[in-house]
């Protein structure tokens, strides 16, 4: 797997990613993604937190966003002195199942490590136990909530998520 940082010309990549993921994410009955977050926004983020696509053989495969500010504070979070936040990981819907979001996580994790992280925190969906299941496997700790507005005025009940480093 090839590892790519997206420079602003190249948001469309992970947005057509997020796409997908909100698509597959709708047909299980979940709308946080659907529609997904505006090409702009994806776009800036490619300037001011640094948002990446894994390429495997050929194909963008996933998608994540990683910044030194999230979207809130909250009282659940460990004290940290460098702390990451890591937003919108998906893979693409017809690669899941295949272990490439965990070795994805492990990769970043061991990465950020290496970058003087000593926490990284994210947020996932109440409505998602997949996702939640998913990250507290790989052994990412709750550590509180909070509802989120999204770009599309959607109300999202999050789980704050975190894993030291």
């Amino acid at each position: 797997m090839i590892i790519q940082r997206l420079e602003p010309g190249e948001a469309r990549r992970a947005h057509d990613l997020l796409a997908a993921s909100g698509q597959a994410l709708l047909r299980q009955g979940l709308d946080h993604w659907s529609p997904p977050a505006p090409l702009a926004s994806v776009t800036e983020q490619c300037t001011t937190k640094e948002v990446f696509v894994a390429v495997l053989a050929g194909r963008d495969a996933a998608t994540w966003t990683m910044g030194t500010f999230g979207w809130h504070d909250d009282p659940g979070w460990s004290v940290a002195r460098s702390p990451w936040y890591l937003s919108r990981f998906t893979v693409h819907p017809d690669l899941q199942g295949h272990g490439i979001g965990r070795a994805l996580a492990e990769r970043i994790v061991a990465a950020w490590r290496a970058r003087g992280a000593d926490v990284i925190r994210l947020d996932v969906v109440v409505a998602s136990a997949a996702a939640v299941a998913f990250w507290e496997r790989l052994g990412w700790r709750r550590c509180g909530g909070w509802n989120w507005t999204n770009w599309h005025g959607k109300h999202i009940d999050l789980i704050n998520l975190e894993r030291k480093l």
